[in-house]
């Protein structure tokens, strides 16, 4: 199974990327994107038979020597339904982890929902739990913070 950083047409996982987010509507994931890719996120997608099974958008602050100033992290991370279990995601994260490594920095951050199946898959790829944001969303819950240590390697 093989990453391959996409540059091609968003609207290809558009589907996913919505399906991910829990967004209501598509054209805010949309314009979601169009922020992400425009502040320099990069996406890195598996595919199965063509098609985008899965994808990873990875955010590294473009400020060569400056940390700290907003941290290596995932933005997005999603592995369709029919093709889950199959390590797709596994693999998806060791490329997230290859960039933020390539660019010296030393923890991968991302956020979830409290009430999210992810905060099981995150823990199970090797990130620990580092804070949680109190009723964020509301009465929908809480956000989960997790970080990885770059020099560590997914189990």
């Amino acid at each position: 199974m093989i990453v391959e950083e996409f540059s091609g047409d968003l609207e290809e996982f558009i589907d996913l990327f919505h399906e991910s987010t829990g967004l209501d509507d598509v054209e805010a994931v949309r314009k979601l994107i169009a922020i992400e890719v425009l502040k320099g996120t990069r996406y890195g997608v598996v595919r199965e038979a063509g098609a985008i099974a899965g994808m990873v958008g990875v955010y590294i602050d473009p400020v060569v020597g400056v940390r700290g100033l907003e941290p290596a992290q995932i933005i997005d991370f999603a592995v369709h339904a029919d093709f889950r279990g199959r390590g797709m995601g596994r693999v998806l994260m060791d490329w997230a982890v290859g960039l933020a490594r390539d660019a010296g920095e030393p923890w991968l951050w991302l956020y979830t929902g409290s009430r999210s199946d992810a905060v099981a898959v995150y823990e199970k790829l090797g990130f620990e739990r580092s804070g949680v944001n109190e009723n964020f969303w509301g009465g929908e819950g809480s956000r989960v913070w997790f970080r990885k240590k770059i020099d560590s390697v997914i189990a």
